[in-house]
């Protein structure tokens, strides 16, 4: 295979493990910002930013 076709499979490979690593962030930094207080488990409306939805 030629260099621009590894470079596009060593792009995407790149971009996959970013994408999984936020996932995995997200799913286990969440639930300790709503314990330590940082964030609540509701909003005071749909589009409110302090909290997760957790509840």
């Amino acid at each position: 295979m030629s260099w621009p076709i590894w470079k596009l499979v060593l792009m995407v490979a790149l971009g996959a493990w970013f994408e999984i690593y936020d996932v995995f962030f997200t799913a286990y930094i969440g639930p300790g910002l709503v314990e330590s207080g940082i964030f609540t488990t509701s909003t005071v409306n749909c589009f409110g930013f302090a909290g997760l939805g957790l509840s």
